[in-house]
């Protein structure tokens, strides 16, 4: 069987996406977890992929552990 690189990192972006729009969906209480609400989750968190899809410079992200917009810095992107 010969080893297809890029169906091999075609699969793994999507594995990815996945992986990210499962950790969104789980960040809802159980009070929230009706049909809809799932759904309506889904669709904003694939809204929000798909933006930062077209614009793929670097975004502002805060240090883990530091809340405060001050220590804030632009960190390049995946």
């Amino acid at each position: 069987m010969a080893h297809d690189a890029e169906q091999y990192k075609e699969r793994n972006t999507v594995e990815r996406r996945i992986k990210e729009i499962r950790a969104w969906r789980g960040l809802a209480t159980p009070y929230d977890k009706t049909p809809a609400n799932q759904m309506a989750g889904l669709r904003l968190r694939g809204s929000i992929i798909w933006m930062r899809s077209l614009n793929p410079g670097p975004r502002l992200r805060r240090p883990a552990g530091k809340p405060d917009a001050a220590t804030a810095q632009v960190m390049p992107t995946r």
